[in-house]
């Protein structure tokens, strides 16, 4: 990807849950302004039944890397929950709309272990 991480530790985590401790489901539920471009390469590239990848995040105009844009998934395994970010992200939309489908597709997936990534400049 082309964002902030040197090391993604989110990424490095879930790949080390299921390879090294043997969790048969890992998810990472990434929430920033930004769109975890680099998480989503290294989990959801391709479908691994072990893993999925959650994005909360703005899109715009101006909102670096400019990816994940489309809410529609790829794959099972790949869950993006775009806000537009010319329009006013707002509590309401945050609480009503947003994390109501993020929940909903944690609960499908129901994660033996679950990676929260925040950016901290959100």
């Amino acid at each position: 990807g082309n964002g902030y991480c040197l090391l993604n530790h989110a990424a490095l985590g879930a790949k080390h849950a299921a390879h090294e401790r043997g969790a048969k489901r890992v998810a990472v539920f990434d929430f920033d302004v930004h769109h975890g471009n680099g998480t989503e390469d290294i989990l959801a590239r391709t479908f691994d039944p072990r893993f999925m990848y959650l994005s909360l995040h703005a899109t715009g105009e101006d909102v670096f890397p400019g990816s994940g844009r489309r809410a529609r998934p790829d794959h099972p395994g790949l869950f993006n929950v775009p806000g537009d970010a010319e329009a006013a992200i707002t509590a309401g939309w945050l609480l009503d709309d947003a994390l109501p489908r993020v929940l909903r597709a944690l609960d499908g997936f129901r994660p033996d272990v679950l990676i929260l990534s925040s950016g901290f400049d959100a």
